[in-house]
């Protein structure tokens, strides 16, 4: 590093460093992607911004001539059961997380909404992340189980986050790879270049 240092000065070399690492981790993010396909059964990728589920993931913060730091951050809402491999199994819901392990949600059923998606719901709320069943008792007219108008509630179930896989030992141990493999080579293939065209110009 410090012949380029030398070469082009601190600044450009500072430079060059930033976009290295800007682009590494934006080609880090398809990476994400991809090894959280491998490892879990999540099936659909996309992005509600109204709810802020699903995956989504993006440059923040970005490294800059000023600051040498950079990293990815990534949705940390739970992700919908929905969006994973499941199948109604009778009153439960069959559901596939990790990829070859499937487990069973007790009392949870798939419904069609208004707008034709699909969500899986249970009757019962969410309390400190974990999931509660409504009692036969507050199932009753007029109990926490009734609405106003005296229908039963429901409550969409979701899972394990974005971040969460993202952060999963199998996820996080790939990306780091690529990553710290990726930088050292781009970022010595944009100084040998920075080198090759002031040489040009001399």
């Amino acid at each position: 590093m410090h012949e380029f240092k030398y070469t082009l000065g601190k600044s450009r070399v500072c430079k060059l460093t930033a976009s290295s690492i800007n682009d590494t981790l934006k080609r880090g993010i398809p990476t994400i992607k991809k090894h959280i396909k491998k490892t879990f059964a999540m099936q659909k990728f996309i992005y509600n911004e109204k709810t802020h589920e699903g995956f989504k993931a993006y440059i923040a913060p970005r490294a800059s001539a000023n600051a040498l730091v950079g990293g990815i951050t990534i949705s940390s809402t739970p992700v919908p059961m929905e969006y994973f491999k499941h199948k109604q199994k009778g009153g439960d819901i069959a559901i596939e997380i990790y990829r070859g392990k499937q487990v069973l949600v007790r009392s949870a059923f798939v419904a069609t909404m208004a707008n034709q998606t699909k969500h899986v719901f249970s009757r019962g709320f969410y309390a400190g992340g974990t999931f509660k069943h409504y009692s036969a008792q507050e199932l009753r007219a007029g109990g926490a189980g009734r609405t106003g108008s005296g229908k039963r509630r429901v409550t969409k179930r979701v899972s394990i986050s974005s971040h969460a896989m993202a952060r999963s030992p199998q996820v996080s141990t790939a990306v780091s790879d690529f990553i710290n493999g990726r930088m050292s080579v781009r970022l010595r293939g944009m100084l040998q270049a920075a080198v090759a065209r002031l040489s040009k110009k001399r």
